[in-house]
């Protein structure tokens, strides 16, 4: 609770910081984050206020940068764990990118089947939120096999139990990039972005999965890097603070760079 009490405390301090120093006449012509954007916006004032904009901010933050930020920690902690598949993507990027320092288009990357594993696999591991999403059908009693839920009744479930689901991902407990080049598994058997009414909009999900590709890309291509002080318990997730946080006394994902 404190992490996430902190998180928020932090969202707030940001966002009053922004509109106490916001100036129209200053920020006409350059408004360099959202929050200038929404002030200087003909939005109705309520829509600009103090609680509504650092909720938007924990909305863009949270959805936006810790999630695709957890990921990546997933998979460069999995890929220098184990040698073997990160020899092999090395392998891949080396042939898609001979000038190290020149990336191709994140749709070129799309293309790349051992990288697009990776990522597929990442995002299994990492989950993207692991607090339970409740679903309520206010008019009518739902049959689920034997049991009969009455009208009103929340049902949710965590993103952690169906991305772990060994009838869909058998051995989930290990790593398998592998699992993803068979042809009988998909994206959609992932939950990172929802379902349904609660799914996140074509926009969002393309600019993680952007930022996923050219980054790894980037990373793997121009650096050797190498685990430092960092174990299985730095990016297990024990708390749920809204996103997966491993153990209070974890120091995160840590690397030597060569």
């Amino acid at each position: 609770m404190k992490v996430t009490q902190d998180w928020k405390r932090g969202n707030q301090k940001l966002v009053h910081e922004i509109i106490e120093s916001y100036s129209p006449k200053k920020d006409q012509e350059e408004r360099p984050t959202i929050f200038h954007e929404l002030l200087g916006s003909n939005l109705p004032p309520a829509e600009k206020s103090y609680e509504r904009l650092w909720q938007e901010g924990s909305a863009v933050i949270g959805a936006g940068v810790e999630t695709t930020s957890n990921t990546s920690n997933v998979i460069i902690f999995h890929l220098l764990r184990n040698p073997g598949q990160l020899d092999r993507l090395k392998q891949e990027l080396q042939e898609a990118i001979p000038e190290k320092t020149v990336l191709p288009s994140w749709q070129e990357l799309e293309s790349l089947p051992y990288l697009s594993a990776v990522i597929s696999e990442s995002l299994r591991e990492a989950y993207g939120t692991v607090s339970r999403l409740i679903r309520v059908e206010p008019q009518r009693d739902l049959q689920y096999k034997d049991h009969l839920l009455p009208a009103g009744t929340a049902v949710s479930m965590t993103i952690m139990l169906l991305n772990n689901d060994p009838e869909v991902f058998p051995n989930p407990e290990k790593f398998l990039p592998e699992r993803w080049l068979s042809g009988k598994l998909t994206r959609t058997a992932l939950w990172n972005f929802g379902k349904k009414v609660l799914v996140c909009v074509q926009e969002s999900s393309s600019l993680a999965y952007a930022e996923l590709y050219l980054t790894l890309a980037a990373v793997v291509r121009r650096f050797d890097l190498t685990l430092y002080e960092t174990s299985v318990s730095d990016v297990e997730a024990v708390c749920d603070c809204v996103m997966p946080m491993p153990a209070a006394d974890s120091k995160g994902v840590r690397v030597l760079i060569r």
